[in-house]
């Protein structure tokens, strides 16, 4: 109720039908959300800014249906300064936006990864520097966040060396080479929160980030020492599906596309007065897609990591096209290795029983006979009440339901959550009664 700002929350059944009684009159905007589906406001829209309100009167009835898209809306930020007309950074990195702006955040906030916080902040020159706002944004929310740079916090200053010397060194800015090390870097605001530190040096592994908090009128000392590479470092195998996606370590920028393995970071962790060690993240970008959360490299795991990041379509991009659909297939048959994709998207070159469509939807590389979407196994109880064992060919961080039904007449039941896969294989047991006539299964790919 906008009106009141009072909020009622019901759940859907079965059916996917609700009602919602004893509303008081007023105007209101509506949301549903489901798990491994895009979150809408009414009417078909990505956030709360572009709903439709209505009005509601006493003694009325009135009926509001939805039909939810798998997938993933964006989140938003809106982010204003004083003065206005202050750059935009998100991620460290710089965005087209300037104060005041409502900003595309991406992809939103999941419990199926562990995943970095997102990070905004501005930049206006003349200004002190403020420290970036880190926070986990909310599917299909727009999050405020208010930026003054002409706050009387003070400023303060921090010298950065490195045993050796010669490192490069981006402070909150990660398209910002502000020198090499000994330096000092001055005109930070103070009191605002934690800046962050940025350190390459070519022949040695990258150290992790550094958070530091600014005192005004005080300049703080960081001594870091770097690790040359012949030592063992952090090392992981960067997937995403698509492939070819731009990768940026901590932030700052490679040359890799992924598929691709890193093995030079540094599992050091330093911490001093006033600053401490952040954690290595992956970022992965990749344009007409959802940009991903950043994801965490874990320190404690000196063996192989592997980090898959499932991007998300971006419809308004996509929607700009002619036919989405097939813009969208083309930039999946062109994302494996370049190799042209026989056939389109409703044809099955290689008898794998789908589409090339489908084998997008499911994360299959198209070229590839092996890579398939299918029952990989299912075992029947050795003693009764077990349950059946239930096993499918899946691909890490896509998401999939298990349903069942008695009846193909009849409607089909979850006999699982969301599950998202963390191995080329996945496995549950039902162990439900099942009827004489027997039971038939089926596995749901999102896309």
């Amino acid at each position: 109720n906008e009106t009141y700002d009072w909020v009622r929350q019901v759940q859907v059944d079965d059916q996917g039908n609700y009602d919602i009684p004893g509303l008081l009159p007023g105007d209101y905007v509506v949301k549903v959300e489901a798990d491994g589906f895009r979150d809408e406001w009414w009417n078909q829209a990505n956030h709360r800014d572009d709903a439709d309100a209505f009005p509601v009167e006493a003694a009325e009835n009135f009926e509001i249906n939805f039909d939810l898209l798998p997938g993933q809306s964006p989140a938003y930020a809106w982010v204003e300064s004083s003065p206005p007309g202050a750059s935009i950074y998100l991620d460290y990195l710089p965005t087209d936006y300037v104060t005041p702006a409502r900003v595309d955040l991406g992809e939103a906030a999941s419990t199926a990864v562990r995943a970095a916080p997102r990070a905004l902040s501005v930049r206006l020159d003349s200004h002190p520097w403020p420290a970036p706002y880190t926070f986990y944004p909310v599917e299909a929310e727009t999050i405020d966040f208010e930026f003054d740079l002409e706050a009387d916090w003070g400023v303060g200053s921090v010298g950065v060396t490195t045993e050796p010397s010669g490192a490069t060194v981006f402070l909150d800015y990660a398209d910002t080479s502000l020198g090499v090390t000994p330096i000092v870097v001055g005109n930070l605001q103070a009191g605002s929160g934690a800046h962050r530190l940025f350190l390459q040096k070519e022949g040695y592994l990258q150290p992790a980030p550094i958070d530091l908090q600014i005192e005004p009128d005080m300049q703080r000392e960081i001594v870091v020492p770097l690790t040359p590479v012949e030592q063992p470092g952090l090392a992981a195998d960067i997937q995403s599906f698509p492939p070819q996606v731009d990768v940026y370590l901590d932030y700052l920028p490679t040359d890799e596309l992924t598929n691709v393995r890193i093995g030079h970071l540094d599992a050091a962790r330093y911490a001093g007065s006033g600053w401490w060690s952040a954690s290595h993240t992956v970022l992965l970008m990749r344009e007409g897609y959802l940009r991903p959360l950043p994801r965490y490299v874990e320190f404690d795991q000196l063996e192989d990591q592997i980090i898959t990041v499932h991007l998300i379509p971006d419809r308004e991009y996509w929607e700009e096209f002619a036919d989405p659909d097939e813009a969208l297939f083309t930039d999946w048959a062109n994302a494996f290795g370049g190799v042209e994709v026989i056939g389109g998207p409703t044809d099955d070159p290689l008898s794998k029983g789908m589409s090339n469509w489908e084998q997008m939807l499911a994360g299959l590389d198209p070229t590839d006979e092996m890579s398939r979407f299918e029952f990989e196994e299912w075992t029947m109880p050795a003693v009764v009440g077990e349950g059946i064992r239930i096993e499918w060919l899946s691909v890490p961080g896509k998401r999939y339901l298990v349903q069942s039904t008695d009846d193909l007449r009849d409607t089909w039941t979850n006999i699982s959550g969301i599950i998202t896969a963390t191995e080329a294989s996945t496995m549950i047991m039902d162990t439900s009664p099942i009827a004489e006539s027997g039971r038939y299964y089926r596995v749901l790919v999102f896309p």
